[in-house]
């Protein structure tokens, strides 16, 4: 089950990675273009660097079981 929970975790780790590149290398974007800028593009880029916090504490290796 360890396996499982680290292998889930890098993963997840992939996924908040592609986010944070996603929606804030979109933000330099937007900058060029102001047309483009969205409403729910700073919530995003909050969330995503939030999510990759959280995948990043939460480690396999730090935890207790």
């Amino acid at each position: 089950m360890n396996s499982l929970y680290a292998i889930g975790w890098l993963i997840m780790l992939m996924v908040s990675i592609t986010c944070v590149f996603q929606y804030v290398g979109a933000n330099s974007m937007c900058n060029f273009f102001p047309e483009g800028r969205r409403w729910w593009l700073l919530p995003a880029q909050i969330a995503s660097m939030a999510f990759f916090a959280f995948v990043s504490v939460m480690n396999p290796w730090s935890m207790p079981f």
